[in-house]
């Protein structure tokens, strides 16, 4: 006979393992149940919805992710240090979570894009802000506030775009965003 409760950090644990050993598509409300062996009911109790569990999944997915510990360290530095630390820790991080690096487009595509891309956000905000908090004691970078978040949101469209294609050493993009930079301020 099935368990008949199991706790939602049980079931995204088992659709974390899901989606590491298939994919994303992979994950339906009955495979959950299936692989947490409870009945469907008993998913439905945490998730009210298919696109409810799968954009938890991809939530906590981009948290192990996006959420870096030491980003508060690196906010004193100058912008050529906080570029190097942030590319170095997206890249490792990438290589520990391929498959749910490469979630964005998904997550955003799925059938709700606006959560999608606004769950994305929430983990790519401090990130920016760190970078902001870089840009205002850098005195190398030069000023132009009405451009700012502007600026910071095509370095960070960048960054990912490198990285998901693994287009770019680091130094390279460094220095891409460098140029960027200076073109920008003539």
């Amino acid at each position: 006979m099935r368990k008949t409760v199991t706790s939602r950090k049980e079931i995204l644990k088992n659709c974390q393992n899901i989606v590491a050993n298939k994919d994303l598509t992979a994950l339906d409300i009955r495979t959950v149940a299936d692989a947490c062996h409870v009945s469907v009911g008993s998913i439905y109790n945490h998730f009210s919805s298919k696109d409810d569990l799968v954009y938890e999944v991809l939530n906590q997915a981009w948290g192990k992710i996006f959420d870096l510990e030491d980003s508060k360290e690196t906010k004193d530095k100058s912008l050529n240090h906080y570029l190097q630390w942030l590319f170095s820790s997206l890249a490792k991080k990438k290589e520990e979570h391929p498959n749910f690096f490469n979630y964005y487009s998904l997550g955003t595509a799925f059938k709700n894009p606006e959560k999608g891309a606004q769950l994305f956000e929430n983990h790519l905000k401090p990130l920016k802000e760190g970078l902001k908090e870089v840009w205002k004691n850098d005195s190398s970078i030069p000023s132009n506030p009405e451009k700012e978040e502007q600026k910071i949101d095509f370095i960070f469209t960048c960054l990912l775009s490198v990285l998901l294609s693994n287009s770019m050493e680091e130094k390279d993009f460094i220095q891409m965003v460098k140029s960027y930079l200076n073109i920008e301020s003539k």
